[in-house]
């Protein structure tokens, strides 16, 4: 093959008439002439063939319609060439795709998947991560003209166990700021328990199955007083203070039941210690034995001054 008809505007040109005789489509004809470029740019560009005197733009057209028999064997070697090529090039530009796509799975994978489980707020059993104890709320403030209150104003929040009447729970009337500031149309933004009053104890939530929220203004109290409803999420907890659940017994979790109905403790020599008053067990029958084959042993070890007794 000659190199050198890659550098020449007249056997391009013939290349292209001979395409459009074909009828090939202009993105065809175009998509074939761009790939010549390429390959003619790297071949100057190591040199193996000459810069041209005059570009292809330069060069007078050529006439279309050429037959199959007037292209000279070294065009239709070029053509052959380029037929060969343009496989290469398919399979090529669908690697560099899929190599990109499978990329930015892995990518999105270890965002979201692997760097988020290190993450996750696991704490350990002595120093458990309790979450805040707030409510984010926010109102409009009207006089009874319906009139929006744009100036400071104070405000109390209060929590109940009833919708009326009840026991009081909590009051933000002690702690951070005791006012708001509503905006030209009276709406105003706080969370109880950090920057509206002191933090809600732990116990308003824990010890009662309804808490109702009442609004203080002034003298005013605003009727009725608004349940505090359940987060759905907030329901199937991944976490209790940190802490993940674990029916594999590993420490630092919280121990649950295992589909079999047993306990399982999977850290190495673990133990059960009770320290004050009496550790009992205690059962319709009861039975401490070592694992099977496992050639283990059963020690009752007392303390010096205690002794053994078996009660029948």
């Amino acid at each position: 093959m000659n190199l050198k008809h890659f550098n020449s505007p007249s056997s391009i040109n013939k290349f292209a008439s001979f395409l459009r005789s074909n009828n090939s489509p202009d993105s065809t004809i175009s998509r074939k002439l761009s790939a010549i470029k390429s390959f003619s740019d790297y071949l100057k560009q190591r040199q193996i063939i000459a810069k041209p005197n005059t570009s292809l733009r330069d060069s007078p057209p050529m006439a279309e319609g050429v037959p199959d028999e007037a292209i000279s064997p070294e065009k239709a070697s070029l053509r052959g060439v380029f037929n060969a090529a343009t496989p290469f090039n398919k399979y090529l530009i669908w690697t560099t795709i899929i190599l990109i796509v499978l990329g930015s799975v892995y990518g999105l994978y270890s965002q979201i998947i692997t760097n988020a489980r290190k993450q996750l707020a696991y704490s350990t059993a002595s120093s458990p991560t309790i979450g805040s104890r707030i409510l984010s709320f926010q109102g409009r403030l009207t006089d009874s003209s319906d009139n929006p209150i744009i100036s400071e104003t104070g405000i109390t929040f209060k929590l109940y166990n009833s919708g009326t009447g009840g026991t009081e729970l909590y009051t933000s009337g002690t702690g951070n700021s005791q006012t708001v500031l509503p905006d030209e149309n009276g709406i105003f933004n706080t969370v109880i328990g950090k920057s509206h009053g002191s933090t809600i104890p732990s116990s308003v939530f824990t010890e009662n199955s309804e808490v109702w929220l009442e609004i203080s203004t002034d003298s005013e109290t605003m009727t009725p007083r608004q349940q505090i409803a359940t987060v759905a999420y907030a329901l199937n907890a991944e976490t209790l203070q940190g802490l993940p659940p674990s029916a594999s017994g590993l420490k630092n979790t919280v121990l649950v039941i295992g589909e079999s109905g047993n306990v399982y403790l999977g850290e190495t020599s673990p133990s059960i210690i009770s320290t004050s008053g009496t550790f009992g067990l205690e059962g319709q029958a009861l039975l401490l034995k070592a694992s099977d084959g496992s050639g283990g042993n059963i020690t009752l070890n007392p303390d010096a001054n205690g002794v053994i007794r078996f009660v029948t």
